[in-house]
């Protein structure tokens, strides 16, 4: 059976390291998370998932996001209670988010 997204999440991104953008209250499936930088400029962004109390980051540390550029993390993520996604970037308020659950029709 297909899973469909729904939004659980979305905002810009701030510059300040370790950022919750979403913490999952119950079991979670994530299925994709998307950042738009909508700046002239490249950005550079941190995307990680915090279980164990530490942040691990699920791209590279730093990763440079083109101007007016799109990332998409497509890895299907299961998240328990308590376990959160975090984001930042090098420049505040400029990379738009969107964090997608997977859920049945």
């Amino acid at each position: 059976m297909a899973l469909n997204p729904k939004p659980l999440a979305n905002g810009q991104l701030s510059n300040v390291a370790d950022s919750v953008l979403f913490t999952a209250v119950v079991t979670t499936i994530v299925k994709m998370t998307s950042y738009v930088n909508t700046n002239a400029s490249p950005v550079l962004v941190n995307f990680g998932v915090n279980i164990t109390g530490t942040t691990r980051l699920r791209i590279p540390k730093d990763m440079a996001l083109g101007s007016h550029g799109l990332m998409e993390y497509d890895n299907v993520m299961t998240l328990e209670a308590g376990d959160s996604i975090r984001g930042w970037a090098n420049v505040n308020n400029v990379v738009d988010f969107v964090i997608d659950a997977a859920v049945r029709p």
